[in-house]
């Protein structure tokens, strides 16, 4: 395994609630090996399990009336096409910054074809607390928190049960050997704990890829206004300043006129 982060150990949580399913608190450690852009495919992405290659997770493409809105920005289905959940992109007035509600999608339809839907939490990846959620039977409250650097993906999640108790490390991410590096579109590994909710830590890895990626986009965009506001800027200044060499060359190719 790649990165620092990787070879400290993952505490098993077999008596946490889920906040998405149950089918996703597996009795061993499970590893899953991602893409940064896999979230905004063109077509179906396949997330498989890399000790039993078995496909855990498909990510499903966006529809055309979806592309250029926050509604159900990304969504997360079973090998068998059954919905798990979705994660939208948002922004939140009050801290002005993106935030990714989580909303959980009951496999089972009614005969109508609809199925139930819960709110889980809202994951906001500009603050250290990934997010937070609700034991529905014991009101118990639980917090996933993130540190590391997510721009080379290497870092830990941990969990903490309740406002008093320790926390303890459930996840990690990090790069293979193969692929260390700084570039952020480079594959990485999600190492998630024994009865800790896969499908939670991948929206969370979702929603934290989607923030960098915006923002470089924003930098980029910036960068280049920037630059192009300079360029303009010069070539006015060189066809307003009189003396300019520019200007002078112009004058000097000029073909005299008769007197």
């Amino acid at each position: 395994m790649g990165g620092t982060q990787s070879f400290t150990a993952l505490v098993p949580q077999l008596h946490c609630p889920p906040a998405i399913s149950g089918r996703f608190c597996r009795r061993r450690d499970v590893t899953l090996r991602l893409h940064p852009r896999m979230w905004t495919p063109t077509q179906p992405n396949e997330i498989r399990d890399m000790h039993s290659n078995l496909i855990m997770f498909c990510v499903v493409p966006r529809s055309s009336r979806h592309l250029h809105t926050a509604a159900i920005q990304f969504q997360l289905v079973d090998p068998y096409k059954m919905p798990i959940a979705t994660l939208e992109r948002t922004h939140d007035t009050s801290y002005d910054a993106v935030v990714y509600p989580v909303t959980a999608v009951d496999a089972s339809a009614d005969e109508f074809g609809h199925h139930e839907t819960r709110h889980v939490g809202v994951i906001t990846p500009h603050t250290s607390q990934c997010v937070q959620w609700t034991d529905p039977v014991t009101q118990e409250s639980f917090v996933c928190t993130y540190e590391g650097d997510w721009g080379s993906h290497n870092g830990c999640f941990w969990l903490q049960r309740g406002f008093e108790s320790p926390r303890e490390r459930v996840a990690r991410v990090y790069r293979p050997d193969a692929t260390s590096g700084h570039a952020f579109n480079q594959d990485y590994h999600l190492d998630v704990a024994a009865g800790v909710d896969i499908a939670l830590l991948l929206l969370i890895c979702a929603a934290f890829d989607d923030t960098t990626h915006t923002r470089r986009e924003e930098d980029e965009r910036a960068a280049a206004e920037i630059a192009s506001h300079r360029h303009w800027r010069g070539v006015d200044r060189d066809m307003l300043t009189p003396f300019s060499p520019r200007q002078s060359q112009a004058e000097r190719c000029q073909v005299p006129v008769p007197a």
